[in-house]
């Protein structure tokens, strides 16, 4: 069982750690090691000071001692203890400022890596495939990162100062049992098999508790990001009691399983402590029975005494370094799964990136016989659909709500890979590299997502500052008849647009995200009920807008509202994932009634 731990630990190690940060491990490792000598070598230095403090009549009795102090020229064994007192001094103040830098380093290694490792795996989960985000919550996904930045404190951090502890706790307990053998191996024997026992005992709820937490994070995460985003219809609907009331279960949970680990890891010193205090007097008790002298028994208890202030610490940081390992197998398992997840959907995509065609759209989009159904239903969502647009057109899809327009539009963009069938453009399937394809495409969703910034990189949406085109800018605002409004804000695009576009009506955030649509300048222009938030005079502006791009710019526009779509080259009519009629405007009102009646709501 403990090397299958270890496995585990290194399997870790080798998923966070890269090439280059060996080096860093190797050096750190030699710092720790060092650090340990010299905790040592400070420790045995100690008793023979005490002696010579004790005992000065040594200086002139030891050959050794005599050699040291001429090659010094001492002339008398005071001034040589004194000398002695002062290099203590030195060598415990250069020891500690050692021990700080490697604190320091160490940490700075952790920190980096913690930077390095949340960006990665939110990188990850940004670039993961739009079915990804489908299965998932949000609040299990900033779970995972948040463990991620824990990961450090939870694994790296207590491994090295359980081999460093353990180095120095074996040193020392060497030194022991070459002065008192019997008393020093009772006490260790005793100390291991009681904290052994102590730790079997407790581990199995230490999981239980730890796996907990992670739950509760993610259901904290969960409502407050509910509460948060509802706020207007909570507060409408005077719910604010259930939000604060599914917080505070998962809150309770929280605190009180922390209040059990933090109780439990607290324990160990306090056994500890016990024990050495009670193996002092034991040993005081037997050495007085044994009329051995003042000054020996004096030496010998300084010497425990030291030996037990050096040594709880380190027992103390090994047993809770030992059981933040144990708590925080959750943690690394919940790593090596994400990672291991985000592997396989990345390599996937990394292959079709290098090795699929740079797919360029000259011709025309064909979807062949495409059909998809959601894991979650029994019912297709897309049943067998075929159709073309050419480059320069002007297509719409219309329909009643769950007729699958957006999930027409998901496939098309490749969000989604179909169960059946193949989206084509120019003859290459949008699959071989849904990447190169995306990049031709603008899209501009029913529901627009504004960041807490300024007007000027929403509409540059992605791009840095140093990068951003004003000119293209203001030509995105003209398009989406957002210049009056811009040109009366105080600020102008530097004007920020609050949390998701709060200080904003519906309409303006609708048309920055149409802006935002326009700077890209892509070749297809995707509309999702892009215009369900304006007013008809303003749709009617903008439709007028975006009709001079026709012939420049492939569009598709996904509407319930038919008097926008009435120019369209092309529409398609959808019913329960089929295209139930196809044509002009024109046509389609002449020929089909369930499209008429469409007209009338």
């Amino acid at each position: 069982m403990f090397s299958s731990k270890v496995s585990e630990i290194f399997n870790l190690l080798k998923t966070i750690l890269k090439e280059q940060d060996y080096k860093k491990v190797v050096f750190i490792f030699i710092l720790m090691l060092l650090g340990a000598g010299l905790e040592v070598f400070g420790f045995t230095l100690i008793i023979p000071f005490i002696q010579l403090v004790l005992s000065p009549e040594m200086v002139a009795h030891s050959s050794k001692m005599q050699v040291v102090m001429h090659f010094f020229a001492f002339s008398d064994p005071r001034s040589f203890l004194i000398f002695i007192g002062y290099f203590l001094i030195g060598f415990f103040v250069f020891k500690n400022a050692y021990m700080a830098f490697y604190n320091f380093y160490l940490n700075h290694f952790l920190a980096k890596k913690r930077i390095e490792l949340a960006r990665e795996l939110m990188l990850s989960y940004m670039e993961m495939p739009f079915v990804f985000h489908l299965e998932r919550q949000t609040s299990d996904l900033l779970r995972n990162i948040n463990a991620v930045s824990k990961l450090g404190d939870c694994v790296l951090l207590p491994l090295m100062q359980m081999i460093t502890e353990s180095v120095i706790v074996s040193v020392i307990l060497l030194f022991l049992v070459f002065v008192e053998p019997w008393v020093t191996l009772s006490a260790f024997v005793l100390t291991v098999s009681t904290t052994a026992i102590f730790y079997f005992v407790l581990r199995k709820r230490l999981t239980k508790w730890s796996t907990e937490q992670h739950e509760n994070v993610a259901g904290l995460s969960k409502w407050l990001l509910q509460g948060f985003g509802g706020v207007k219809e909570t507060k409408v609907l005077g719910n604010e009691k259930y939000f604060v009331d599914k917080y505070e279960y998962y809150f309770s949970k929280h605190s009180m399983n922390q209040r059990n680990i933090n109780t439990v890891t607290q324990l160990p010193r306090l056994f500890l402590e016990t024990i050495l205090f009670c193996g002092i007097i034991v040993f005081i008790l037997i050495s007085f029975s044994s009329n051995e002298s003042s000054t020996a028994l004096f030496t010998k208890l300084s010497l425990f005494a030291l030996a037990s202030i050096r040594l709880l610490p380190s027992m103390n940081k090994i047993i809770a370094a030992t059981m933040m390992l144990k708590e925080g197998k959750t943690t690394y398992d919940l790593v090596l799964k994400s990672f291991g997840e985000i592997d396989r959907y990345i390599q996937l995509e990394k292959q079709a990136e290098a090795h699929g065609p740079v797919i360029s759209f000259q011709r025309e989009i064909e979807f062949q016989e495409v059909s998809h159904i959601y894991p979650s239903s029994k019912n297709p969502a897309i049943d067998q659909i075929s159709f073309q647009i050419q480059k320069g057109q002007s297509v719409a899809f219309v329909g009643q709500s769950g007729a699958g327009k957006s999930t027409l539009v998901d496939l098309l963009i490749g969000l989604m890979k179909p169960c059946a069938g193949k989206i084509l453009v120019d003859g290459v399937d949008i699959q071989q590299n849904p990447r190169s394809w995306q990049k031709k495409i603008s899209y501009i969703p029913q529901q627009i997502f504004l960041a807490d910034d300024t007007l000027r990189r929403n509409i540059a949406f992605g791009e840095d500052d140093q990068k951003i085109d004003d000119e293209k800018v203001w030509r995105a605002i003209h398009s989406s008849r957002l210049d009056e409004f811009v040109q009366k804000l105080p600020e102008g695009l530097n004007s920020r647009v609050g949390e998701n576009g709060v200080r904003f009506s519906g309409g303006q955030r609708q048309r920055i995200g149409i802006a935002r649509a326009l700077y890209r300048d892509a070749e297809l222009l995707i509309m999702d009920e892009a215009t369900s938030a304006l007013d008809k005079e303003t749709e009617r502006e903008l439709a007028s807008n975006i009709d001079f791009l026709r012939g420049k710019k492939s569009l598709i526009i996904i509407t319930h509202r038919l008097s926008s779509v009435s120019n369209c080259d092309l529409i398609l009519f959808l019913k329960d994932g089929k295209i139930l009629a196809q044509g002009s405007y024109k046509s389609l009102l002449e020929k089909n009634i369930e499209f008429a009646k469409l007209t009338s709501y």
